[in-house]
């Protein structure tokens, strides 16, 4: 007999709880957290991706561990460490991650006081784009009935070899 079974929006309690079964497989190795305690992140980081991470035992993966915690971006593995071992109340959305970054920039009131002024360095650099490539990345080109026009005439010039005044 097939039994159809019927899984709600929240998805399966498996996913659900695959987070603090992460959690508690990361806090209690011993490595990691000898690692964390000593402030060696990098090595948590090196470790957790090479023995946990991936792994056939519960195989554990940066998506699902991201979709137990209903995130809205991709999860980082420092992240998931900080977040595991409580250095972290919470793992910022991606807005929030947005926003902060947002906030870094140069912010000027209206008086042109500067304040949380962090200096960005962009290179500056000429960008060649022929207009063919440009056309066909550019979605309001290729609607632009100006555009479909002269696309026209272009190919009607090429295919007769004179140009047909319109």
């Amino acid at each position: 007999m097939n039994e159809e079974i019927t899984i709600g929006a929240e998805g399966m309690k498996i996913d659900r709880d695959l987070y603090r079964s992460f959690q508690s497989v990361v806090t209690d190795d011993s490595t990691i957290r000898d690692f964390v305690e000593n402030m060696e992140f990098e090595n948590a980081e090196n470790y957790l991706e090479e023995n946990i991470l991936d792994k056939p035992e519960e195989y554990f993966t940066l998506q699902k561990l991201g979709k137990s915690l209903e995130l809205d971006r991709k999860l980082s593995v420092s992240e998931l460490l900080l977040h595991a071992f409580g250095h972290i109340d919470r793992i910022k959305s991606k807005n929030e991650c947005l926003e902060e970054d947002f906030e870094k920039l140069e912010v000027k009131t209206f008086n042109n006081e500067v304040k949380n002024t962090i200096k960005v360095d962009f290179i500056e650099e000429e960008i060649l784009v022929k207009p063919i490539d440009y056309y066909y990345t550019n979605s309001i080109a290729r609607s632009s009935k100006v555009m479909s026009e002269c696309r026209q005439i272009s190919k009607k010039f090429l295919f007769t070899g004179i140009e047909k005044a319109s």
